[in-house]
């Protein structure tokens, strides 16, 4: 995994720790599995996740803080991303995103990993077609399904650079006043696992770039 990634995820979602959400967890997520919320049924399940996190790992419900959406950590994951994806990175037995950066450092990376994260893979570029490809660019996730050489077929003009088999998908992001356009590649997809929204797998793309050119210019 691209160290660069992880920090940007870390940076992004709690401040590397620093502002990891003062919200009771328990009173959250009851409010939302059994409020107005339209989405009931997905907190009913975090929920029951976190209970069970809880119990599993010995935790005082009452006592811990989390986002409005109920995500704890330094990772920020849902009880049920936390349940499934986290682990003991620190080798100390315990698997802790509360206080152990390590742990919260290797869970990411697991999360990416489980979700498919392509090594060596890119992520997306700027995309300059012409207006009438206009109809292929989306503001919603896309799941890369067609590979370049399927695209070409269709009369799109690629950079010769992006291999045959590299499967891909166009973008524009909502909001975007530059009405910039993108072609993204498996892993921008794998970044909206971890958050639903390419405005936020963007943004871990972009900060990602910026770290990296500065631990360039530091070595």
């Amino acid at each position: 995994m691209p160290i660069e990634i992880i920090v940007a995820i870390l940076g992004i979602e709690s401040n590397y720790g620093e502002t990891q959400g003062k919200h009771p967890t328990l009173k959250t997520l009851i409010s939302k599995a059994f409020g107005v919320s339209n989405r009931r049924n997905f907190y009913r399940k975090e929920l029951e996740s976190f209970l069970l996190l809880a119990r599993d790992y010995t935790l005082p419900p009452l006592a811990i803080n989390g986002s409005y959406a109920g995500a704890l950590g330094h990772a920020q994951f849902i009880p049920s991303s936390y349940r499934h994806y986290a682990i003991d990175f620190d080798n100390d037995s315990k698997v802790d995103l509360f206080n152990s950066k390590e742990d919260a450092i290797g869970s990411i990376a697991n999360y990416l990993v489980e979700h498919k994260w392509q090594r060596g893979g890119e992520i997306a570029r700027p995309v300059y077609l012409n207006s009438t490809n206009a109809n292929i660019f989306q503001e919603k996730i896309t799941k890369p399904i067609k590979n370049a050489q399927q695209w070409r077929d269709l009369g799109l003009d690629i950079e010769q650079d992006v291999k045959d088999d590299s499967k891909i998908a166009f973008i524009v992001l909502s909001g975007d006043k530059s009405k910039g356009k993108w072609i993204t590649f498996w892993n921008f997809y794998t970044i909206t696992r971890y958050n639903h929204d390419n405005r936020y797998a963007m943004a871990v793309y972009q900060l990602s770039k910026e770290l990296k050119k500065a631990l360039n210019s530091a070595i």
